[in-house]
Parts: structure tokens; sequence; C-alpha cells
């Protein structure tokens, strides 16, 4: 599984992959939304995704896409 940082935000759901149903839910995760101490900048919004046993899971962003600050 890829995840595109800079596509997260769309509405489109058309370029997503399938749920693969067949592989047990390791983590899952509902509506993360992570606003930093100052309260002024959102750096997280929203953000849903389920993770797999036995899959490989990959985020991928520019720089200051807070890929970390979502792990």
């Amino acid at each position: 599984m890829f995840i595109l940082f800079s596509s997260l935000f769309s509405e489109d759901t058309s370029k997503f992959e399938p749920e693969p149903t067949h592989l047990p839910r390791g983590v899952s995760i509902e509506n993360l939304t992570k606003v930093y101490k100052t309260g002024h900048k959102l750096a997280v919004k929203n953000l849903s995704l389920n993770l797999y046993e036995g899959q490989i899971t990959s985020f991928l962003g520019h720089n200051g896409a807070d890929k970390t600050t979502t792990m």
C-alpha cells in the first residue's frame, strides 16, 4: 500500500486501492487530526486508513507533507 500525501485531501476515491479482504486488519485509524501546539497550523485533517498484517505500507510525499507527524 502506498499513501501519497498530496492526494489525501481529495474527495475523489477512484484512485484508491480496494481494501484487501483476504488479510486481517492490523491497525485502523479513523479521522486522525493533528493541530500544532500554537493552534494555528493544521498538520493532518481527518485522515482515515487501515493497515493490514503482512502488507508493506509506505508514506510518500514532498518535504513538509507531515508524513512523520502522521506516524
